[in-house]
């Protein structure tokens, strides 16, 4: 990590809060490229004295306990159970390729932790990335809490070690939390059987044949296999990305390329819609 000789804060540049910021003599920047961010947020959170807070735009839960992101929870949850002040805030209008709320998993797991967590005002979009530690450490920048900002994206924050810059933004934490909803317990999810005449198991058989069919060059047979998984299941993210390739290896590059496009949006912060990006830009 490159340290950066304190100067007229440039974080103004990018960030449009409403306070009036300036670095003094004495304060310390750490910039934070890619990688360095998740090990520099994990190390801090490890040793939070006292507070912390954190306003997120996304909040993507993984699978697996040993998920970068869900090592971020756990340090949240953890120093709230060791009595930390622990308060979040996240984005509510970000949606995931369901049209739900992509902060939903991570709502429910920070709350069923005990941490004070809430959603910001639903009439506002939060595309805001910061964290205050101890009211002496601040983190902010472009990274998201998702596996795709920490290892995939090129992304850049900032460290800041002072403790009336802190302040500043600890205003600025509470003036969003005025707006948002108390935090309130979900109903739990109630899963209600399909009957048995819905073919359930249909998708990931025709899913697996069209693979089949594509890895093999059989592409008119691949796109008649992944468009009846998809006709089954519209939000089976892998099927659609491989009907775009199946589209680019029978040479309809216009189609390939729009289902990519269609997978990105939906799928933003997903595995299949960072493949989604990667054949988008080979293909462009």
């Amino acid at each position: 990590m490159k340290r950066i000789i304190p100067i007229l804060l440039l974080i103004v540049i990018f960030f449009s809060f409403s306070l009036r910021i300036e670095a003094t003599k004495g304060d310390e920047l750490i910039f934070l490229p890619r990688g360095d961010y998740y090990q520099a947020v994990h190390k801090a959170l490890e040793e939070a004295k006292e507070s912390i807070y954190v306003v997120m735009y996304v909040l993507k839960k993984g699978p697996g306990e040993r998920h970068p992101v869900n090592l971020l929870m756990n340090d949240l949850i953890n120093a709230k159970k060791k009595g930390l002040r622990v308060r979040v805030i996240l984005d509510e209008s970000v949606k995931d390729f369901e049209g739900s709320a992509l902060n939903n998993e991570a709502y429910q797991r920070l709350l069923q932790g005990g941490v004070d967590v809430r959603f910001d005002a639903p009439y506002k979009i939060t595309h805001v990335k910061l964290i205050v530690i101890d009211e002496y450490i601040t983190i902010l920048g472009s990274h998201n809490w998702s596996l795709t900002a920490f290892q995939l994206n090129n992304e850049s924050s900032i460290l800041i070690k002072s403790k009336r810059l802190a302040r500043d933004f600890i205003t600025y934490f509470n003036g969003r939390e005025t707006l948002a909803p108390t935090v309130k317990v979900a109903p739990p999810k109630v899963k209600v059987s399909p009957p048995k005449a819905v073919a359930i198991a249909a998708p990931p058989i025709h899913l697996q044949t069209g693979k089949n069919y594509y890895e093999n060059r059989l592409y008119d047979k691949a796109i008649l296999e992944l468009e009846r998984t998809i006709k089954i299941n519209p939000n089976l993210v892998e099927a659609h990305y491989y009907l775009a390739l199946s589209y680019e290896g029978k040479g309809e590059k216009t189609k390939a390329m729009a289902k990519l496009e269609e997978i990105m949006k939906k799928d933003r912060y997903g595995e299949w819609g960072q493949k989604a990006g990667e054949a988008y830009r080979r293909l462009k």
